[in-house]
């Protein structure tokens, strides 16, 4: 049998010493109780806003970026999206926020949507 190199025992080595690194230097962190923080009654916040995603028109705030492949789910479609977030049902109500992210179709058999989106509220 043929000895192993230096080269093949230093990255298993490597990866031995670095599995320790974290049990070794445990004391970069502390637990901090709910009192310490001042969060001794959890609050409750509901929010209730309407999300309108518009797709066409003259000012459209939901954009196809890429195209859909040939498959019968559209499966590679990508739209951009900077939607406004209003008070009531109605778009023209009062601006509370903006949804912006994307979303695209995600499955070659079936559909399946995957939503990345962040609220910014005003």
């Amino acid at each position: 049998m043929a000895k192993p190199s230096f080269s093949s025992i230093l990255p298993l080595l490597f990866f031995f010493i670095l599995s320790f690194v974290p049990a070794m230097h445990a004391s970069f962190s502390k637990p901090i109780s709910t009192e310490e923080l001042g969060l001794n009654d959890p609050k409750q916040t509901h929010l209730t806003f309407y999300f309108h995603d518009t797709l066409s028109g003259p000012n459209p705030t939901a954009v196809q970026i890429v195209k859909a492949s040939s498959s019968a789910t559209s499966f590679g479609v990508l739209t951009m999206i900077d939607d406004p977030l209003t008070e009531g049902p109605d778009p023209t109500s009062r601006l509370m926020g903006r949804a912006q992210g994307m979303y695209g179709l995600t499955d070659q058999t079936q559909s399946a949507l995957t939503m990345v989106m962040n609220f910014a509220f005003l």
